[in-house]
Formats: structure tokens, sequence, C-alpha cells
């Protein structure tokens, strides 16, 4: 569009001075000011057509001669070569069908999101008679897809075990793509994890022709076509989503550690201040939740992990104007003990928020320990809430971390995850349950000694795994942005 400016500019420059409509243009400077005026026009039509993309691609800076593409609606972003393009539809090309991913149905409800084609060759009588390599993004929210996301289908016969990556803080099950027959065939690598309540396949795949006459000096190694199909791991590897804040979107760093789940981050609007119902008071300023989600479906925990990012002085005064002293008094509490640091940690009641989360009463807290990142302070212990007198045993117990980020320690950061021990029941006997409605206290304290004997390792998430992903945290995008 800029060059037929261009051109009808210069034709301006021949015409004008010639006649126009009667009228001649003496002044160059004055020709100057015109050609000026109506180039500044056109770039303000094209910064409007950019900005109302759906998507947008911009110029990245970390890797030369590579772009970043960034879809809005899915909510993720990854660089590619600039030489390749990017295509919103999956072509069929020989074995390789538009599904939303390698061997769903032709009627699945998924959705073609990108495919770039990395390679592609034809050939009459040499090696191979073709051959094409690409990487797809597809996503699917049906519930069948859902339910299938992480796992072969059903009539899929494989000797390939699923394996897990983590790939920029998401962790993908990796499912092995081989099929062939005829001398044809179709190999890859399909990423899955589950984001949002949306299944996402990204697929590394490659279809070829295996098929030999003579040997010709004009054949393809098949060391050059793997180079090709290798490439595309480098771009995968580039994929992060991004957490939505309204308009703008923030990076975020946050490393499972391997564990086998998928996380997503949400802006959470507030909630207002209620004290109608038990057990308590209820209610949050805007803030910021990471939820984590298993991909193992069968085996979701009982209450799925989740950090809160809670704005300090908004979540006092929300209770506060309600004449409710209850968070400021916790938060004092928590940084309290992060500045004084008693040892031995109390073993009941400790300060915890948000009251969202908070069941009842907090009356076990046992491995509790200092923590300091690079990103926030805090400590953390494994507790449980309860409204009567109950055995210790593996429900209801959680990992538990508390602490504050920011320059002045503005924000409140709280992290839940299940956990479980081997060295204890999954439920109590009523024998047991009797017995200790006799002395409470004294089965308390006993408890509490014995489970802080236990090594990290006895549970499952080993404790120090969950430090260490506490640990990876990285909210300055986000601090920054609510600044």
């Amino acid at each position: 569009m800029k060059s037929q400016l261009t051109l009808f500019l210069i034709a301006v420059l021949i015409i004008i001075p010639l006649t126009v409509l009667g009228c001649k243009i003496q002044d160059t400077a004055e020709l100057e000011e015109k050609i000026a005026e109506l180039e500044g026009k056109l770039a303000e039509e094209e910064q409007v057509e950019e900005d109302t993309s759906e998507e947008v691609v911009i110029e990245d800076t970390v890797k030369r001669g590579w772009k970043t593409y960034i879809d809005k609606d899915y909510n993720f972003k990854l660089q590619y070569p600039e030489m390749l393009s990017i295509e919103k539809t999956f072509t069929n090309y020989h074995n390789l069908t538009g599904t939303w991913r390698y061997g769903a149905t032709e009627d699945s409800g998924g959705k073609s999101i990108l495919s770039i084609v990395v390679y592609r060759v034809e050939n009459e009588n040499t090696y191979p008679r073709y051959f094409g390599t690409e990487l797809r993004i597809g996503a699917s929210n049906i519930t069948d897809d859902l339910e299938n996301c992480l796992n072969y289908d059903q009539d899929i016969i494989t000797n390939s075990p699923i394996e897990t990556e983590v790939i920029n803080g998401i962790t993908f099950n990796k499912l092995v793509i081989q099929d062939a027959a005829t001398m044809q065939y179709v190999e890859g690598i399909s990423y899955r994890t589950i984001h949002n309540n949306t299944c996402f396949a990204i697929e590394q795949l490659k279809t070829g022709s295996n098929y030999r006459d003579e040997t010709s000096p004009n054949d393809i190694p098949d060391s050059e076509l793997d180079s090709y199909y290798d490439s595309i791991l480098e771009i995968i590897n580039t994929f992060e989503f991004e957490t939505d804040l309204g308009e703008d979107s923030v990076n975020m760093s946050f490393d499972t550690m391997g564990l086998s789940y998928s996380w997503q981050s949400y802006l959470v609007e507030a909630t207002p201040y209620d004290n109608s119902g038990p057990p308590g008071p209820i209610g949050l300023p805007q803030h910021l939740q990471i939820r984590l989600m298993p991909l193992d479906m069968e085996e979701s925990p009982s209450g799925n992990p989740v950090i809160y990012i809670i704005p300090v002085e908004g979540y006092k005064q929300l209770y506060e104007k309600n004449g409710d002293q209850s968070v400021s008094i916790m938060i004092n509490t928590i940084q309290e003990m992060l500045q004084d640091r008693p040892d031995p940690f109390p073993i009941n009641e400790m300060p915890i928020l948000p009251f969202e989360e908070v069941g009842g009463v907090n009356d076990f807290a046992v491995q509790s320990k200092y923590l300091e990142f690079d990103e926030l302070g805090g400590f953390r212990f494994i507790g449980r809430f309860v409204q009567d007198i109950y055995p210790v045993t593996n429900e209801r117990l959680r990992y538990i971390f508390l602490g504050f980020a920011g320059d002045e320690s503005d924000y409140l950061i709280v992290f839940f995850f299940p956990v479980t021990s081997d060295k204890l029941p999954d439920t109590a006997e009523t024998e047991e349950i009797e017995n200790i409605y006799g002395d409470p206290e004294t089965y308390r304290n006993d408890m509490a000694d014995v489970l802080n004997e236990y090594e990290e390792s006895d549970w499952d998430p080993d404790l120090a795994l969950l430090d260490d992903i506490s640990a990876s945290l990285n909210i300055e995008a986000f601090l920054a942005s609510m600044k």
C-alpha cells in the first residue's frame, strides 16, 4: 500500500507543477508539507488496522531474525524465524489432514489455531517423492477432547510411553505419533496440556514417502530432512501462556518443577465484604490467582492448588471500612512472625489468609520453615482446618506458604497445595476418634512431635520441591503493572 502511495506522490510531483485543475504549486516546501500530510494519514490508517487485529505479530529483539506471534484469543505467544509464515488453517497435505490435532475425527469441534510450514518438497523421480514438516497448534474445550487430551486415543496401539516435559513452566504430556503404510509415513510428537479448561495440542509433524528408485545425486539425504523437522523444537521451546489482565498481557514466570500440573493465572475482580455466613467474614480486593490443574484428571487432589497474590492495603481497607480488624490483625501477625522469627513455630492456630480458604480451626501446624527467595520471603508449614476434634490423617492436609512481595511488602502471597504421606492413614478409625476426645491437647502435641520428625521427602509432593515451586514465582511484571 505504501509503494502505491509513493508512485502516486511521484506522479503528483510531475503533474502538479505543469497544471492541475488550473493551479500551480511553486513552493517546494509547500509540496513537501502536503506529502508529509498524506504519509501521516496513511500511517494512521495502518495503525488502526493493526490495533484492531485479533492477533499481533511484532518484531522480537531477543532472537535476531525471529518474530513473536501473540494470540489474544487463546492468550499465548511464541517466536518463529521471520523467513517462515503463519497460516490460520491446517491444509491437507498427503497424510496430514486438516483436523485440529492429528488423529482427531473430521467432525471434531476443536479449532486449528496456527500452522508454520517449515519445509515441503515434491519430486517425480528422486528421493523423497514428497516430504513435509510443520508445526501445528490446535485447541478444544469440548468435554470429550478434554477428557482424552492427555492420553492416546483408544484405537491407538503403541509401545511408546507417555512422557512429560516442562516448557516455560508449562507441563506437557508428550504423545508419540507414528503411522506408516504403503511406503508412506507420518511421524511426530504431540505436546498436550490443559490450560484454562482448554486442551492444547502443539504438534511437531513430518510426513513423507520412503519409496526409492535407484540412487540419484539429486536425492535429499535423510539427515537434511530430519534437520528441518528437528528445527521445529526450537520454535516449540518459545511457547508460553500469558496472563490476561484485561487490556494488557503481563508475562509471568512460574515453574511446576516437573509435577504433572498445568497452571493459569487470573485477575480476579473484587468481592464485597460479607459477614453473614459461617465460618466467618469473606471478601477480597481485586487480586491475582494462579490455579494449578492436574494433567491427569483422575488424580485430581482434594482441593486443587492455588496461589493468591493480594494487595495488602486494599485488603486491609476492605475489612476496616466495615468495622472489622481481623485481616489487619492477621497480616500484622504474619509480618511480626517474619520479623521476630519465633523458634519453635506454633503447632496450631497459625495466622492464615484469605478466609475463603479457611474452613475451620487450624489445629495442626508442622514442618514449619522460614524461606527467603529473590522475589519474596515468608514461611511454610503443613496444616489443616477442622471444625471438630479429629485424628491426623491424609485428609485435608495442605502445604501452606505465606509471605510478602514488592518493594514495601505490598502484596500478600499465599500458596496452598494438598499433600499426603505414606506414613499416615488415609482415614481415621472410629476407636481412634473416641480415644483422642479424652485428652486432645496431649494427642496434638504428641502428633506434632511425630510429624516434625518426618523427612521432607516423606511427603507427596516432596516439601523441598514445593519450596522450589514457591521460589520460582516471578511476578515482577505483574507488580509493575499494578502500580
